[in-house]
């Protein structure tokens, strides 16, 4: 299986961060990316002008840090710009039907290596933290 290949499991069962299986997704009453994400701890949504009702959607955001902040997305093992993260609503960057199974790492302390550190040394999750969506497309 991809979640397996792509270390997926390997880091469920380091246990640091928050998962969101294939079942769990399965088992949702999701019907949206954004109520996927809506109830999970450190999470936030935000709606652009217009509010919830707003026709734009929400773009994501993490509390880990004390303050919420704009989180490094991978989609498929491949980073997102910030401007594309903090700008693109969630279910433009993956609309929920596509969605295999989400990592999401608040803060910088729990981000893998993998996803942690550019080769120059320096946090690819700045001071906020990761989210990592992998498809059923890849």
């Amino acid at each position: 299986h991809q979640l397996v290949k792509n270390g997926f499991v390997r880091r469920v069962t380091r246990g640091l961060g928050q998962f969101i299986t294939p079942i769990m997704i399965e088992e949702s009453p999701a019907r949206s990316t954004e109520d996927l994400f809506r109830g999970i701890p450190g999470v936030g949504l935000v709606y652009p002008q217009g509010g919830i009702n707003s026709f734009q959607g929400a773009t994501v955001r993490l509390f880990g840090t004390g303050q919420y902040c704009t989180p490094t997305i991978y989609l498929d093992g491949t980073r997102l710009s910030v401007e594309m993260t903090a700008s693109l609503p969630v279910e433009v960057i993956a609309p929920l039907a596509t969605i295999d199974a989400v990592e999401i790492y608040r803060r910088p302390a729990e981000i893998p290596v993998e996803y942690g550190m550019t080769q120059s040394g320096s946090s690819q999750g700045g001071n906020c933290g990761v989210i990592v969506v992998w498809t059923k497309t890849r």
